[in-house]
């Protein structure tokens, strides 16, 4: 059945306008499944992971997860060639970061902490 409930986010995320960077992931942390949102605003350094709560009015904790260094993940905004979408059976998130010329697209791979 629905639940409507206001979620209530441990710490806030500011996204650009035109942000496409949020999905589901039911493998990241060891299958205890999490939402990711990259393309958080002066943070290209890492993918925020929300975990929901049993009890959605609780508060959903949100984690900073850090690439390693000197790794970065520019994500699409305002894009309309992509989306930011977790496939369980590649246990990544393929998606254009850039589109140019033909062969010369720029594609992006993220792997979930986790799985």
């Amino acid at each position: 059945s629905w639940t409507n409930a206001t979620a209530t986010l441990s710490q806030n995320l500011n996204l650009p306008d035109g942000w496409s960077a949020a999905c589901w992931c039911g493998d990241a942390q060891g299958r205890t499944g999490r939402v990711l949102v990259a393309g958080v605003t002066g943070d290209n350094t890492a993918v925020y992971e929300i975990t929901i709560p049993s009890n959605l009015a609780s508060t959903w904790t949100v984690e900073r997860a850090p690439f390693g260094a000197g790794q970065t993940l520019d994500c699409p905004v305002n894009t309309t060639y992509g989306k930011w979408d977790y496939n369980p059976k590649t246990k990544c998130i393929v998606f254009v970061g850039l589109v140019g010329a033909p062969g010369n697209h720029d594609i992006k791979v993220y792997t979930p902490r986790g799985t």
